[in-house]
């Protein structure tokens, strides 16, 4: 093993013992979030990324700006870039992932108005619609 193998080695090491401490982290505590980052093997850097998303989100909806359900997907799997190795398996990322990273975040009480902006006129979340007219 020459010197730029060891280095490329300690690299990657050093990624994974990264992933494996923000792991450990998500695992102290027990949100609906985090267990989604677990679940899909999300990064610290790809969650800082997907928070950043939430709050342009929040942002636009301040502004009385329309958010789209297919727009905020593009950015979310954007991050990602096509197929992802998720924690132990295969797993896409893609509009479910989105979708039910939104609605977690709005069940911890987090950028809670995003969810029923991009998602609220499904016919499966009405129930949102009709909490909100109570």
């Amino acid at each position: 093993m020459d010197i730029q193998d060891l280095i490329k080695k300690y690299e990657e090491l050093e990624v994974r013992v990264s992933q494996l401490e923000f792991r450990e982290e998500l695992l102290r505590v027990d949100t609906n979030v985090n267990g989604i980052l677990l679940d899909y093997n999300v990064s610290r850097e790809q969650y800082a990324k997907i928070m950043d998303i939430m709050d342009e989100m929040r942002n636009k909806l301040n502004k009385s700006e329309a958010i789209l359900n297919h727009n905020f997907e593009k950015m979310i799997t954007d991050i990602f870039g096509g197929e992802h190795k998720a924690f132990n398996r295969s797993m896409p990322i893609e509009y479910h992932f989105c979708e039910s990273l939104a609605k977690a975040f709005m069940d911890d009480g987090r950028w809670e108005e995003v969810f029923p902006a991009l998602y609220g006129d499904m016919k499966k979340y009405q129930y949102l619609k009709e909490k909100n007219n109570d």
